[in-house]
């Protein structure tokens, strides 16, 4: 099914769609880097805008959306794909501007969600799933898709509440904020 997280209409559909079936697993995938090689003094607020809907507000929207469904489920977690880019102790390059931040504001969101739905049984973190080998990533990217996807399902798989709330790389080992 095709949804545009950016559209609340799309989400809403989404959400009936499901009839009221319970959501073990919500993975929040969604991201935009913006236009590449922004440099300090040539931010476009409009990209900047559109970038952080789509990689912070929107799967906030989404989890909020699911939220009754989620809280059907014994074990649910909530999974959002971030970046060691939204890492601020890790921001040693600068740049990047748009995409950072919104990685960044993404991250701080999902610790208070974490904090906010451990009442619930509900466990949520933030994966950062690699240098990979995609259309955003580039040929040059450490890893393949394959590699990535296995190490996060694995992670995903092992995620308890204990861990809710973390920042973790894909093959699990904990990252800076």
């Amino acid at each position: 099914m095709r949804l545009d997280i950016t559209v609340k209409a799309e989400m809403n559909a989404f959400i009936d769609s499901l009839v009221g079936e319970p959501i073990d697993l919500l993975i929040n995938n969604a991201g935009d880097y913006g236009p590449k090689g922004v440099t300090f003094g040539h931010c476009d607020e409009q990209e900047w805008l559109k970038v952080m809907q789509v990689n912070a507000i929107a799967p906030i929207m989404l989890t909020q959306t699911c939220y009754p469904l989620l809280k059907q489920s014994r074990q649910s977690k909530v999974i959002f794909i971030s970046s060691k880019m939204g890492s601020i102790a890790d921001n040693n390059s600068g740049g990047a501007y748009l995409y950072r931040s919104s990685k960044a504001a993404l991250n701080a969101a999902v610790k208070s969600l974490a904090i906010d739905l451990h009442v619930d049984g509900i466990a949520c973190a933030v994966y950062h799933p690699g240098w990979v080998q995609t259309a955003m990533g580039g040929p040059n990217a450490l890893i393949s898709v394959k590699d990535s996807v296995a190490g996060l399902s694995h992670c995903i798989d092992k995620l308890v509440l204990t861990g809710s709330g973390g920042f973790y790389n894909y093959d699990g080992n904990p990252l800076p904020w």
